[in-house]
């Protein structure tokens, strides 16, 4: 290999952009925490709690499921929202779609700082009006258990990538 082409390498090694792919390793998580326990602040937070806490008991080869007061580290999930709003009408004026959006973040914490933050996580979904009322309810009752799997399996990853 001539010197250029050594130096261009290297140059271009020290500059990298850190990219890493997403999933692998440990992400956000340091290395120092084996235990992590799982927060949620608010209602809606609560409904996602199970499912945010099988994935952690999931990836037990790398750090464990806590309590908060025995956990190296706090995974909180916070601000979680849902709206449930009207996007398309018939002539009449008559609502006959509707979206329902699942919001919220997730922040890591440890010895009391906040060492990440995943930002806006956010996933929707539509409801199309068939029927009576009660089928446009179950419907939408539907489409928020799809939509709380798929915002747990999002705000997953954005951790396990460390974005």
């Amino acid at each position: 290999m001539n010197m250029k082409a050594l130096v261009l390498f290297l140059s271009l090694l020290v500059s990298s952009c850190g990219y890493h792919l997403a999933g692998q390793g440990r992400g956000a998580v340091p290395e120092d925490v084996h235990s992590i326990a799982v927060i949620a602040a608010g209602e809606q937070a609560r409904e996602l709690l199970p499912a945010m806490q099988r994935l952690v008991r999931d990836k037990e080869d790398n750090f464990t499921l806590a309590e908060a007061d025995e956990s190296d580290a706090q995974l909180n999930l916070e601000g979680v929202s849902e709206a449930f709003n009207p996007i398309a009408f018939d002539a009449s004026g008559v609502a006959v779609t509707y979206r329902l959006t699942l919001s919220g973040s997730l922040s890591l914490w440890q010895k009391g700082e906040k060492i990440w933050e995943s930002g806006a996580i956010s996933t929707d979904g539509d409801v199309f009006v068939v029927g009576d009322p009660a089928s446009t309810e179950a419907l939408r009752k539907r489409l928020k258990q799809d939509l709380q799997k798929q915002w747990v399996r999002d705000a997953w990853r954005a951790l396990s990538s460390g974005f």
